[in-house]
């Protein structure tokens, strides 16, 4: 019943078009493919650069049901 909510888009180069993290299932981390950096796939920090700053994190609450709230 935890529940993290991240950016797909890499904080390296969100403004490029073709910024988007993806899930890399077999090393268990998000990779952005444009620029090579990999993050932690429960936290969102980097595991590797050039990004620097960690994948952007929202609020979650969860009612315990069924409703997930996510916001800024």
């Amino acid at each position: 019943e935890t529940f993290t909510a991240l950016d797909r888009a890499c904080p390296h180069d969100f403004n490029q078009s073709a910024s988007h993290i993806d899930v890399d299932s077999v090393n268990l981390t998000f990779i952005d493919r444009n620029c090579g950096s990999k993050f932690n796939l429960l936290t969102g920090n980097v595991e590797q650069g050039p990004a620097t700053h960690p994948m952007k994190q929202y609020a979650v609450d969860y009612d315990g049901v069924s409703i997930l709230h996510i916001h800024n």
